[in-house]
């Protein structure tokens, strides 16, 4: 399930922890899954309260931010 940040950020009792992502070059291949994996690990575990993935890093065309973001969250549901 996907929690709403805006949840965790108002309850004063939270310690929010963000991660960023930083994907390569290409749109397919180890690096992509690679940051996928990282990503979705990362959410299940439940300690990450947002994720922040970098767009065109370094001036270097990547693979889109709404695309991976997407991936990774595309069956889980928000509560």
């Amino acid at each position: 399930m996907l929690r709403v940040f805006q949840k965790d950020i108002t309850d004063s009792r939270n310690f929010i922890i963000t991660l960023e992502l930083v994907p390569g070059k290409e749109s397919i291949g180890r690096s992509v899954d690679t940051v996928m994996g990282i990503g979705k690990d990362s959410f299940s575990d439940g300690r990450i309260s947002a994720v922040s993935i970098t767009d065109n890093p370094g001036e270097n065309p990547s693979l889109s931010p709404d695309v991976i973001g997407y991936e990774i969250f595309k069956d889980v549901q928000v509560y």
